[in-house]
């Protein structure tokens, strides 16, 4: 436990956080600088749109291992898998160089579900690292400013990505990728080390919620799956679960069928990055204001706050016209810090931080294999069903999973004054 003192110095004034914010952010712009290259490099090799868009559904692919890579965040010092992640990830990135031709497309697929799996642990271990620097009261506002940042870093990444590779080439933009990777591993590697480990039996997943059988046999996919049983224990738990199931299961037709949107208004395929500057313009400025805002809005309002603009943003762009669909595209934007936000650091409040790890691979993997299933089956109904009525059916689900948000905040009282900033994990079961 951290002492009162350490409890009391603010995220500007804590250094292990700043430098974890710092490492974030710059492979978070690696990252994304990389990802819009992906296609169009596959699209330049091949010449089809079909190849180019399958390297999407590609860097889905490790989310079903999500809850094995939260494992390893959970049983190794997460800030040294932190540190030996970027070396990793740079290593893994040297046979782009030799990509050539499209005989060479499979390294391209290759690294992009090997680098998925590596995302999947930075992501467990950044949540759980947090968890260790911060003071649970400040739990919101870091989570807050992380997630501000990542938006940012998806604002700034694919356009300089795209600059980058029509200026110097692909090589080019794998290099400053690996150079990303190697600048966030150092400055991961300058956080104190004391202070940045959970007690307790680590990796066990023997913590409060991954009792029974299945958690005391020992094996690789009981210790796995303990992040699951416990949130399938915990009933405040169970209902994330569920929601990022099907907020999964809904969001990603908008993936499949952004592009007809543009059709729709007469617009260049150009305007599908329009459209994403516009939602992270709309995440940054969200981002920044659920972080001014984290001590005196609840999680649970946080959440329903973020789906009721999802919903909203989708029911904006069946207006028809490139000003309705803009302005769609902010509000959805600006939905996905608050829900980020909001279920984030109300898993952390009711998990034991032996198991953060475990518990970020399981929402990961409720939200992400739900959403590639609901890509490949939105590029199925986009051509049989016209898009403003997907866009509607997308709309009127996230606004009953709001709806049932909203009211089930009011039942529990979970968000009432106080209930924001201390929980106990197992008071809710």
């Amino acid at each position: 436990m951290r002492d009162a003192r350490a409890a009391a110095v603010p995220l500007t004034r804590n250094r292990g956080f700043r430098l974890l914010l710092a490492g974030v952010a710059v492979s978070a712009f690696g990252d994304w600088l990389l990802a819009v290259v992906f296609g169009m490099w596959v699209k330049d090799l091949t010449g089809s749109n079909a190849l180019a868009a399958s390297m999407i559904f590609a860097g889905t692919l490790p989310a079903f291992a999500a809850p094995f890579a939260g494992l390893v965040a959970d049983r190794f010092p997460r800030r040294r898998v932190l540190v030996a992640a970027g070396p990793a990830s740079a290593v893994l990135l040297v046979p782009l160089l030799a990509v050539d031709d499209r005989g060479d497309l499979w390294i391209l697929y290759l690294v992009a579900v090997c680098g998925g799996l590596g995302g999947e642990v930075v992501s467990a271990a950044v949540n759980g690292l947090n968890r260790s620097l911060v003071p649970e009261e400040s739990l919101g506002r870091a989570n807050g400013l992380l997630a501000t940042v990542r938006q940012a870093m998806l604002l700034a990444g694919p356009a300089a990505g795209a600059l980058l590779y029509a200026a110097y080439g692909a090589r080019t933009v794998v290099v400053l990728d690996a150079v990303t990777f190697l600048v966030a591993a150092l400055c991961v590697a300058a956080i104190p080390a004391h202070g940045t480990e959970p007690r307790g039996d680590r990796g066990r997943g023997r913590g409060e919620g991954a009792s029974g059988p299945a958690a005391e046999d020992g094996s690789l996919v009981a210790e796995a799956m303990a992040g699951v049983r416990h949130m399938a224990e915990v009933p405040v738990l169970r209902r994330l679960l569920v929601l990022g199931f099907v907020f999964g299961l809904t969001i990603g037709f908008c993936e499949a069928i952004v592009f007809a949107v543009v059709e729709g208004i007469g617009g260049p395929a150009s305007y599908v990055g329009f459209l994403t500057s516009a939602e992270g313009i709309g995440s940054v400025a969200a981002g920044a204001l659920v972080t001014a805002l984290s001590s005196r809005i609840g999680d649970f309002r946080k959440i329903s706050t973020g789906l009721w603009c999802f919903s909203a943003g989708l029911l904006l762009q069946t207006g028809g016209g490139l000003p309705f669909v803009v302005a769609g595209a902010v509000l959805a934007g600006a939905g996905a810090p608050a829900l980020v936000v909001g279920v984030t650091t109300a898993a952390q409040r009711r998990t034991p931080n032996e198991l953060t790890g475990r518990i970020s691979g399981a929402l990961n993997f409720a939200v992400n294999v739900p959403f590639a299933v609901s890509i490949g089956l939105g590029a199925v109904l986009v051509g049989l069903v016209p898009y403003r009525v997907l866009l509607l059916c997308v709309s009127a689900a996230l606004a009953l999973v709001a709806l049932g948000s909203t009211v089930a905040l009011r039942e529990s009282g979970h968000d009432a004054p106080g209930a924001a900033q201390s929980v106990d994990p197992v008071r809710d079961r």
